[in-house]
């Protein structure tokens, strides 16, 4: 396992009013909040087989692109990633190199946990929601969260206030 320093930006925080199991969840307000961790060559996943999942109890689906995931690029630009919600009440992965995002086909549920998955096997891509498959696409471009930035958790950078989630996340 590789450790790695967690930062807390906002008023991200650990929170006892909403858990999945255990004790806490992180809590992002929608407004700010986020955890940073600095660049490392194990969030460049490339082109490897990869799989990203999290806990998600979304409180509002305001925010177009709430961020579960996200690079830290200042604009939407080459090597910028996410796996984010939000937009139609849609999840979603998403890549400056991608041809279009891989978005999910069914909505997110308000107030409730459920649990997110984005994988990719040579160029396939697929969303699960429940461990049920809700979303696909095919690209060929790498998927690299830390290209030289720092990695966002809760919140991107280059969305302004649409970037924040605003939502408990648990076991990312």
């Amino acid at each position: 396992p590789i450790s790695h320093s967690l930062t807390a930006a906002g008023d991200a925080k650990i929170s006892d009013a909403q858990s999945k199991w255990g004790n806490g969840s992180g809590l992002f307000d929608g407004n700010g909040d986020y955890v940073s961790l600095p660049a490392h060559a194990s969030l460049n996943l490339g082109t490897n087989i990869f799989y990203i999942g999290c806990w998600v109890y979304p409180l509002a689906l305001a925010n177009a692109f709430g961020s579960i995931l996200s690079s830290n690029h200042a604009t939407w630009q080459s090597g910028a990633a996410a796996f984010n919600f939000g937009q139609n009440s849609k999840f979603r992965l998403s890549c400056f190199l991608f041809s279009a995002a891989i978005e999910s086909t069914v909505n997110l549920d308000l107030n409730m946990w459920q649990y997110l998955v984005a994988t990719r096997v040579g160029n396939q891509f697929a969303l699960y929601k429940n461990g049920s498959a809700c979303g696909a696409g095919t690209q060929t471009a790498a998927v690299n969260f830390a290209s030289n930035t720092a990695v966002r958790i809760g919140g991107n950078s280059w969305d302004g206030a649409n970037g924040y989630a605003n939502a408990h996340l648990q076991d990312l």
